[in-house]
C-alpha cells in the first residue's frame, strides 16, 4: 500500500474520509472471530466515532480492535493517524514504529512517516529511533538514509554521519553530494540559522534531550556565546542521564577551552566514558590541551587520531603540520602541510556546494572535488565524483578518463572505509584518566563587564571642521561591484617636512585612466592641526586612476618620504622633489606592472640599506571586465572565488632610482594568493624582515627572509624567503581554514617581545588573533582574548592597535561595513591585561553611527603624541578621529637610519619603564590599504620616565638611550648617541630640535 504523505495533516476531512477507508479495508482483509468482540461491529463503531469527530472514542475502540488483530498493519497506522489529529505526538510515533513487520513495507513507510513527523515536531532522538528503525528494516532506503545523515550532521553527531555515507557506497548508492557531505563535515557550512532555530524548539519541547542540547551549546560556543552554551550543558533543571549524555562533559570541557581553563577541561574529559574516545571533539580537545602543556609528542598522537576519524578536516591536519615542524620533523611536517593545503582548498569549493539540496553541488564543483580527492589519494570518493560527470557535455570525456585512471588507485575493497575506535591510538588518552583535584569551578563562560577606563575615552570626528572633505566615488551599480566594494586607501605622509602629518588619499574613476576626470587622488596638508588644506595640484599627484592601497616609502634615502600608490591597472610611483611637489617616476624605476594591486610594503628585506617593495595583486580577471558572472548555481555578480588569483610582486630596490623583479628568484611564488593586505616584521626576531601576507577566501603566506649564508659576506649571499604559513600556523584559522582577510595589524600585544597578528575577516567568520609564540610558531587564540564573540556578525577592513588611553596595553579599532548593502559600526576593544572588551558604546558618538567602514590609518594629527585615526568609507565622507582623552603620560620616537634605510622601517624599539620591557616596531604597515604615521607611539602609564630604550636597526646594529622623559618626541639618529627632543612649534610651522641630554 502506497503511504500518504504527511501533508494529510493540514487537509482534515480527506484524512477522516482515508482513516474510514483503512479501518474498512482492514477488516476485509483479516477476518478475526472473538468470543466477546465482533471485529466488524468495531469497525463500524470506529468509523461512526471518526466521521462524528469523537477521536478519543474513535481511539479505544481502534485500541480494541489492534489488540483482537495485532498484525494488521492498517488498523496500527489508522490508530497513528488519530493520535496525529488528536495532537498525541509520542503516542502517534509510538503506534507508526510499532507497525507490524508482518506487513514489512507499511511498517517501512510508517517509519519514514514517523521520522519526518518527529523532525517536524522537533523531536529529534524520536526522528533517529525511527530512522534506524526504518534503515534495520530496509538498508537501501537512500531517503531514511540521507535524513538521519541530515539529522546526525545538525546533531554534531558526523563520526555516524560518515558511516551512514560508507553505507551508502557499499549500497551502490553514493552520490557526489554525499562525499560533499563527508568532506565538509563539521565544518558544513549553513546559510541561515534555521538549524539554531530547529535545536531551540526541540529543547525546549524535550528539554531532556542530551542530543538537542549539547548540540545548540556546541553552536552557541562557535558563536563566541560561551555563557549561554555553558547555561545549556550545566542547568541543573534536566535529566543529565539521556542517550550520549556524556556529550555534555564534552562541551564542558571545551567551553573551558575557550576560556583558557585547561586543568578544568581535563577533569571533564576524564569523565568521559570509553565511548567518548572515538569521537572527533574528544580527541581535539585532548589536543588542545596537550599543546597547551607543552607535550607535542602525545598533541601529534591526538590530532593524528582526530585525523583517522575525520580525514578531510582542516583544522588537525593543519596543526600536526606545524606541531611537527616545532619538533623539527621536516619531512613529515612538510607532508602534512600539502595535506593542509588541499583539504583547505577542498573546504573553499564545497564551502557552498549546497550539499543537501535536491540539485546537488553544480558539475564544475563536483569535478573540482574529483581532482582534489585523487591528489589527496582519497581514490575511492573521486571515482564517485567521476563517474557521476561521464555523461556530462563539458567533463565528460575527461570523466571517463579520470575514472579509469583513478580506479587503477583505487583501495581494492572498492568502498571508502571509516575509522572507528580500533583504529585509534588510545596510549595518551586523557578519557577515564585520573582526575586532578582542581578548585570547585565557579566558572560560568561569562566575560566579567568592562570595568571602565579610569577616565573617559572619546574619539572625536573632526573632518569637517577642519575642512577634509574626501569621499571615495562609488557609481552605485553592482557590474563592477568587486572592484568598487574594495574601497580607497589612506596614507599620512608629512611630504613638505614641516613636522605636521598630511593626507593622501587614494580615489576610484569611473574611466580610469582619462585626464579629464574630475576625480582624481587628494592631499591634504596638515596646517598646525586645524586645517586640512587640499594641496593635490599643486603637489602634482592629481592621479586619475582606480585607486585602492597606498605606501609611503623615502625609496631614494634622500630624506624626502615618496608615494607609492596601488591601483586596478598601472601602479604609480611618485618621487618627492624635496620642494613640496612629486614627480611621477614609475616608467623610470621600472614599476609598469599591470596587475589589480591592493596593498603594497617597504622593506629592507636583503639589508643592503635600501628600501624593497612587496606589493599584492588580488585576481586575475581574463577579458579585463567585471559584470555578472555564472558559476554552478550561483548567478549574479562577480565574486572573488571567480577570478583565478594574481600573483604577488617583489621589486629589489637597486640603488639607482630603479627595481627589479625577483618574485621567483627570491622564492615569493606562492598560489592561489588573493591578496589584500600585507605588513613586513621580524616575527621570529633573528634580524630579517619577514612578510605575512593576508589573503581572501584563501590561506594566508607567511614568507620567512632566510637572511645570508655567510653573515655581511656580499649582497649575492642574501637567501630570499620560505613560505611557511602552514608550518607555523597563520595560513588558517584555529579549525584550518581560509578566511577572507582584509586588514591586518601587528604588535607585541603579551610584552614578551614578539609580535602577533591580528587579521579582520568577513561575515560569520570572527576576526583571528595569532599569538607569536616564539620559534617560528603562532597560535589561534581569538577566542581566549575576548574577540571571537563581537566579530562574528561583522564585517571587518581597517584595524589599528592604538594604546588609546596610554596604559601600556595596546587598543583595537576595527572599522566594519558590508560590500554594499549593510552599514555597520565600527568597534573599539579596550585591551585589559591581554583580554579585550567592546567598549565602543563608550567611546563617542561616531561608533553609534553605521556605515561603510574600509582603510584605517594611525596619525598624529595635532602632534599631541596621542594616536589619532583617519577613516575611509563607502558612500560617506572620510573621518578623522580625535584622542580626546585626557593628558596621560606618552612619548613619539622618530628613527633615522644611516647604515639602515633612512626611514629604519621593521626597526625594533625595546622599552623599559617600572620594570616591565615591551617592545614596538617602526612601521607604516598595517591596517587596510594604508600607510601609518612612521614613528612610534608609546603610552608610559603611571610612569614619567623611559628606564632604557633599545633600538635594534634594520642593518643589524643595536643602540641603547637611558632616562628618556615622558611627553616629548625623540628623534634618534643611527650611531648617534644622543637624541633630539621636540621642543616647540615655532611660527613658520617648522619644528624646531635642540641637541642636548633627555631627562
Amino acid at each position: 500500500m502506497t503511504r500518504p504523505s504527511f501533508q494529510w495533516l493540514f487537509r482534515p476531512r480527506i484524512l477522516l474520509a482515508a482513516i474510514a477507508v483503512c479501518v474498512a479495508v482492514a477488516v476485509g482483509v483479516t477476518w478475526v472471530q472473538s468470543q466477546q468482540l465482533d471485529p466488524d461491529a468495531l469497525t463500524s463503531q470506529a468509523y461512526e466515532l471518526i466521521k462524528e469527530g469523537d477521536l478519543e472514542s474513535a481511539r479505544l475502540v481502534l485500541a480494541k480492535l489492534q489488540q483482537l488483530q495485532p498484525e494488521n498493519a492498517e488498523v496500527v497506522e489508522t490508530l497513528a493517524e488519530v493520535c496525529i489529529l488528536e495532537g498525541d505526538e509520542e503516542a502517534a510515533l509510538e503506534w507508526l514504529q510499532n507497525v507490524p513487520v508482518s506487513a514489512p513495507q507499511s511498517a517501512v513507510d510508517a517509519a519514514y512517516r514517523g521520522a519526518q513527523l518527529a523532525m517536524q515536531w522537533n523531536r529529534p532522538s524520536d526522528a533517529r529511533e525511527c530512522l534506524n528503525h526504518c534503515l534495520q528494516l530496509r538498508p537501501d532506503h537512500s531517503a531514511a538514509r540521507r535524513l538521519l545523515m541530515h539529522l546526525e550532521l545538525i546533531l554534531t553527531r558526523w563520526e555516524a554521519m560518515f558511516a551512514h555515507v560508507a553505507e551508502l557506497d557499499q549500497l551502490g548508492q553514493a552520490s557526489p553530494a554525499d562525499i560533499a557531505l563527508y568532506c565538509v563535515g563539521r565544518n558544513f557550512y549553513w546559510e541561515d540559522n534555521s538549524h539554531l532555530e530547529w535545536l531551540k524548539a526541540s529543547v525546549q519541547k524535550s528539554p531532556d534531550d542530551c542530543l538537542a542540547r549539547t548540540a545548540l551549546a556546541y553552536y552557541h560556543r562557535l558563536e563566541g556565546q560561551l555563557a549561554r552554551a555553558n547555561s545549556l550543558l550545566q542547568d541543573s533543571d534536566f535529566s543529565r542521564s539521556g542517550f550520549e549524555s556524556w556529550r555534555l562533559n564534552l562541551g564542558v570541557a571545551e567551553v573551558h577551552l575557550d576560556r583558557g581553563n585547561f586543568q578544568r577541561a581535563r577533569t571533564e574529559l576524564s569523565q568521559l566514558p570509553p565511548v567518548g574516545d572515538a569521537n572527533l571533539r574528544t580527541w581535539l580537545a585532548q589536543a588542545q590541551i596537550f599543546t597547551e602543556q607543552g607535550d607535542t609528542a602525545s598533541a601529534i598522537v591526538a590530532y593524528k587520531n582526530a585525523s583517522l576519524l575525520s580525514p578531510f578536516d582542516p583544522e588537525p591536519v593543519a596543526a600536526l603540520s606545524r606541531l611537527l615542524t616545532h619538533q623539527e620533523d621536516h619531512g613529515e611536517a612538510a607532508k602534512w602541510a600539502h595535506r593542509a593545503q588541499l583539504n583547505g582548498e577542498l573546504w573553499q569549493i564545497l564551502s557552498h556546494a549546497k550539499p543537501l539540496e535536491p540539485q546537488g553541488p553544480a558539475a564544475k564543483t563536483v569535478m573540482q572535488m574529483g581532482r582534489i580527492l585523487s591528489r589527496l589519494e582519497q581514490h575511492r570518493a573521486a571515482v564517485i565524483c567521476f563517474k557521476a560527470l561521464t555523461d556530462h557535455i563539458e567533463f565528460g570525456a575527461e570523466a571517463r578518463r579520470l575514472v579509469k585512471d583513478t580506479r587503477q588507485n583505487a583501495n581494492p575493497q572498492h568502498c571508502l572505509l571509516v575509522a572507528s575506535s580500533k583504529d585509534l591510538d588510545h596510549s595518551v588518552s586523557l578519557v577515564g584518566a585520573p582526575r586532578i583535584a582542581v578548585a570547585q569551578s565557579t566558572d560560568t563562560g561569562i566575560r566579567p563587564d568592562a570595568a571602565g577606563p579610569s577616565q573617559p575615552l572619546a574619539l572625536v570626528d573632526i573632518a569637517t571642521e577642519i575642512g577634509l572633505g574626501f569621499t571615495y566615488y562609488q557609481s552605485g551599480g553592482q557590474q563592477d561591484s568587486l572592484t568598487e566594494t574594495l574601497g580607497g586607501g589612506i596614507g599620512v605622509v608629512d611630504f613638505d617636512l614641516d613636522g605636521w602629518p598630511d593626507l593622501f588619499l587614494t580615489q576610484s574613476n569611473p574611466q580610469p585612466g582619462e585626464p579629464g576626470s574630475p576625480l582624481s587622488d587628494r592631499l591634504f596638508r596638515n596646517f598646525r592641526g586645524g586645517a586640512a588644506v587640499d594641496a593635490t595640484a599643486v603637489a602634482a599627484v592629481n592621479h586619475h586612476g582606480y585607486g585602492h592601497g597606498c605606501a609611503v616609502a623615502d625609496i631614494d634615502n634622500d630624506g624626502f618620504p615618496d608615494l607609492y600608490v596601488c591601483t586596478r591597472g598601472a601602479n604609480v610611483i611618485y618621487r618627492n622633489n624635496g620642494d613640496g611637489t612629486f614627480c611621477d617616476v614609475t616608467k623610470e624605476a621600472g614599476l609598469t606592472g599591470v596587475q589589480w594591486s591592493t596593498s603594497a610594503s617597504f622593506a629592507d628585506f636583503d639589508r643592503d640599506g635600501d628600501l624593497d617593495l612587496y606589493n599584492t595583486n588580488y585576481v586575475r580577471i581574463p577579458d579585463g571586465r567585471l559584470g555578472v558572472c555564472r558559476n554552478g548555481n550561483y548567478h549574479g555578480p562577480c565574486r572573488v572565488m571567480d577570478f583565478p588569483a594574481e600573483q604577488d610582486v617583489f621589486q629589489l630596490n637597486m640603488g639607482d632610482g630603479s627595481f627589479q623583479d625577483l618574485t621567483a628568484d627570491a622564492g615569493l611564488m606562492a598560489a592561489d594568493g588573493k591578496g589584500l593586505g600585507v605588513i613586513s616584521s621580524d616575527v621570529d626576531n633573528d634580524g630579517w624582515v619577514d612578510l605575512f601576507v593576508g589573503n581572501d577566501t584563501t590561506g594566508n603566506f607567511l614568507f620567512r627572509n632566510l637572511g645570508e649564508d655567510v653573515p655581511r659576506r656580499e649582497k649575492s649571499a642574501w637567501r630570499g624567503f620560505s613560505e611557511t604559513a602552514v608550518l607555523v600556523g597563520v595560513a588558517f584559522n584555529r579549525d584550518g581554514k581560509g578566511e577572507a582577510c582584509m586588514g591586518i595589524a601587528s604588535e607585541d600585544l603579551n610584552h614578551d617581545g614578539l609580535f602577533d597578528l591580528f587579521i579582520s575577516n568577513y561575515e560569520d567568520e570572527t576576526n583571528t588573533f595569532y599569538t607569536n609564540l616564539g620559534g617560528l610558531g603562532f597560535e589561534d587564540r581569538t577566542h581566549r582574548v575576548g574577540l571571537a564573540a563581537a566579530s562574528r556578525p561583522m564585517l571587518g577592513w581597517g584595524v589599528q592597535f592604538i594604546d588609546l588611553d596610554a596604559d601600556r596595553d595596546r587598543d583595537l579599532f576595527v572599522a566594519n561595513g558590508h560590500l554594499y548593502d549593510v552599514p555597520m559600526r565600527s568597534q573599539l576593544f579596550l585591551n585589559q591585561s591581554g583580554e579585550f572588551v567592546d567598549a565602543s558604546d563608550k567611546a563617542g558618538p561616531f561608533f553609534q553611527t553605521k556605515k561603510f567602514g574600509r582603510s584605517v590609518a594611525v596619525v598624529d594629527w595635532n602632534c599631541d603624541l596621542a594616536a589619532d585615526l583617519a577613516v575611509s568609507f563607502l558612500n560617506s565622507p572620510s573621518a578623522l578621529l580625535a584622542n580626546r582623552h585626557p593628558d596621560a603620560n606618552r612619548m613619539a620616537v622618530r628613527l633615522i637610519g644611516t647604515q639602515s634605510p633612512r626611514q629604519a622601517q621593521a626597526a625594533r624599539l625595546s622599552i623599559t619603564a617600572g620594570g616591565r620591557t615591551t617592545c614596538f616596531q617602526n612601521s607604516s604597515d598595517g591596517g587596510f590599504m594604508a600607510a601609518n604615521e612612521n614613528d612610534v607611539k608609546i603610552g608610559l602609564g603611571p610612569h614619567e620616565t623611559v628606564d632604557t630604550l633599545q633600538v635594534t636597526w634594520p642593518s643589524g646594529a643595536i643602540q641603547v638611550w637611558d632616562h628618556l622623559a615622558a611627553g616629548r618626541k625623540y628623534t634618534l639618529v643611527e650611531g648617534r648617541p644622543t637624541p633630539w627632543m621636540m621642543e616647540s612649534v615655532e611660527a613658520d610651522d617648522r619644528l624646531r630640535y635642540r641637541t642636548g641630554e633627555a631627562n
